[in-house]
């Protein structure tokens, strides 16, 4: 579960990778789970698509977090 913190000086897109990768380092995401889409993870989150879009599940895929 992805928690966002407004007060925090981290832009939003920034927090949501942070959180994503903890979440795949500590095993909670497992290797075989999807990743909800962009607009999916906006609604969940309540947030504008283009806030999630700097984030691109790509850049996840950049420090070998990800593999494809």
């Amino acid at each position: 579960m992805l928690i966002l913190d407004y007060r925090d000086a981290r832009p939003i897109y920034g927090q949501i990778k942070d959180s994503l990768r903890r979440l795949i380092v500590a095993g909670a995401l497992s290797p075989d789970e999807k990743l909800p889409s962009i607009r999916a993870l906006a609604m969940d989150l309540s947030i504008n698509p283009n806030t999630i879009r700097p984030v691109s599940y790509t850049h996840l895929t950049l420090p070998t977090i990800l593999l494809v």
